[in-house]
């Protein structure tokens, strides 16, 4: 039997599968080749060799084989290998789209399977990503702590061994409030708009007040559709602090500027 039988071999999950067992002898000894625990002989016959064809590889045909010649005088040899399944990664979880608040934490998950066992590398917007004490990897999921806006984006995870690669897609989704402070100068009798451009998903609510009074939508105070605060005919008595508070389901913010009106300049 050809020492190269003993040698052993690599199958893959799925795949198409050969197991030759050659002898050497004139004439040709008889062939058999059988698995441990299996009593029937497997494989044809061609030549000097008995080939086993598997259509697709299965763990059930992992194990160990034998292949024996034997001569016209009964005399045998005979040869053991072993077959191992590997695979390719395949999925089991990948990772989804996801929308968490702003300075919470959230799992981005990502397992796969495979033979040799599979590594795994995260992406953010076509970046390598650097794990910290906010970037955590642990067994393939990205654990996402204290959420910042700057967080959000398109995440890969990539899985790979020595047989192939997987990779999957997600956007994550920052969710929540903010917005900028509202301080600015006016004139008398001038038009003054105060930002507040809040964003968040959902689309967060808005409310304006001047110190702890709530402001309401009237001939001098105009609610824009952006957020901002415009205030027409502007008097003295609108100096003060405004603040503008925006809310959501997931959460509430609020920033505090101060209007300060001038007196018209003298010609």
């Amino acid at each position: 039997v050809s020492t190269e039988f003993s040698v052993t071999k690599i199958a893959l999950k799925g795949e198409r599968f050969v197991l030759e067992c050659i002898v050497y002898g004139m004439p040709v000894p008889k062939i058999t080749l059988r698995k441990k625990g299996v009593h029937m002989i497997l494989g044809q016959v061609t030549g000097n060799a008995r080939r086993h064809y598997i259509p697709k590889f299965t763990a059930n045909h992992a194990g160990k084989y034998k292949c024996k010649a034997t001569d016209t005088s009964g005399r045998t040899d005979t040869s053991t290998t072993i077959v191992r399944m590997e695979a390719k990664p395949e999925w089991i979880t990948r990772p989804q789209d996801t929308i968490a608040g702003v300075n919470s934490n959230t799992t981005l998950r990502c397992h796969a399977s495979g033979a040799p066992r599979v590594f795994y590398q995260w992406y953010c917007n076509g970046q390598p990503l650097v794990t910290s004490q906010r970037h955590i990897l642990h067994q393939g999921d990205l654990i996402l702590k204290e959420l910042r806006y700057s967080d959000g984006g398109m995440y890969q995870c990539v899985v790979t061994n020595t047989h192939g690669q997987l990779i999957a897609s997600a956007e994550l989704t920052v969710a929540g409030t903010r917005a900028p402070e509202a301080s600015k100068n006016a004139l008398v009798d001038s038009t003054v708009t105060l930002h507040c451009q809040p964003s968040g998903n959902p689309k967060p609510m808005v409310r304006w007040r001047k110190g702890s009074v709530y402001l309401s939508s009237g001939p001098r105070y105009q609610f824009l559709t952006s957020g901002d605060l415009k205030i027409s005919n502007v008097t003295s008595l609108d100096s003060g602090r405004y603040t503008c508070e925006v809310s959501n389901r997931l959460g509430s913010a609020s920033r505090t500027g101060r209007l300060n009106v001038q007196g018209k300049a003298c010609m």
